[in-house]
């Protein structure tokens, strides 16, 4: 029964992440100011799709929308150290923020050059 719990949190936390992206992207998108947009939406993507990991050996869970942290945390029973966040998280959010925002700004530079 533990498990069908945990399952379903996780199948939980999956739903509202993809309607709380969806929400925010249009929410984002009535932003006036193209760049704050830009950035906004490339950091919401990076959240939603950036593949980050959980590593605790043996066991290595890689996957998007935040879920490697959170299952990690409900089916291993290690303790989730800063350098594991710092590492599986936050460095591989920081690098894709960056390279979405980079691609959304070409995107944009060649459509004014258009």
């Amino acid at each position: 029964m533990e498990i069908l719990v945990k399952v379903t949190l996780v199948f939980g936390f999956l739903t509202l992440t993809v309607f709380a992206a969806g929400n925010l992207d249009r929410r984002i998108e009535k932003i006036e100011n193209l760049e704050l947009g830009r950035v906004l939406r490339s950091m919401l993507y990076a959240f939603v799709f950036v593949p980050t990991f959980y590593h605790h050996s043996p066991n290595t869970i890689i996957g998007p929308f935040q879920l490697p942290a959170l299952c990690g945390n409900l089916f291993y029973d290690y303790e989730y150290t800063i350098g594991m966040f710092s590492y599986g998280v936050l460095l591989p959010f920081v690098l894709g923020s960056i390279v979405i925002w980079a691609a959304l700004e070409i995107r944009f530079l060649r459509q004014i050059a258009n």
